[in-house]
């Protein structure tokens, strides 16, 4: 789909409202995106996957789970 709307790149991923995890934490229950260490690893997951779909065709960004 990406390539027929002629888009330049993509940015995937950022927050999530998914609180698995983290709701044992003090501020685990406050609303709002979740990002940075508890998003990690589904942020890799649909990158990973966004890459192998567009193999190649065009840039692809990745923000969400970073740790620093």
């Amino acid at each position: 789909q990406f390539k027929k709307h002629q888009v330049d790149g993509v940015i995937a991923t950022n927050t999530t409202l998914s609180r698995e995890g983290v709701e044992h934490l003090p501020h685990g229950q406050e609303q709002g995106g979740l990002s940075g260490a508890p998003v990690f690893e589904k942020s890799t997951a649909v990158l990973r996957q966004l890459c192998q779909a567009l193999d190649g065709a065009m840039p692809v960004i990745g923000v969400g789970g970073i740790l620093q």
